[in-house]
């Protein structure tokens, strides 16, 4: 019985691990490099943490009250079936 070779690694996806957050991995193209990949997560995690930082610096009259102002959102663990 012949075995199954793995793929080339270059044709293989590149994850990169959230250094912050381990269970968030992003995937990458084939043939990206270790350093391109944490440059675009770092740049990534960057704009991320701006966006965050200007909507706190926004005055609070300018933000719906806790609770208000969107849709309501219930988190759902992927164990239970959807309604």
């Amino acid at each position: 019985m012949a075995q199954a070779q793995a793929p080339p690694e270059e044709l293989l996806p590149v994850y990169f691990r959230n250094p912050f957050d381990a269970s968030e991995v992003f995937a990458f193209p084939p043939g990206t490099g270790q350093s391109e990949a944490r440059d675009a997560v770092a740049d990534l995690l960057l704009k991320r943490a701006r966006e965050r930082l200007s909507a706190l610096d926004r005055p609070r009259e300018s933000r719906p009250p806790h609770g208000q102002g969107g849709p309501a959102m219930t988190a759902q663990n992927s164990a239970d079936p959807p309604e």
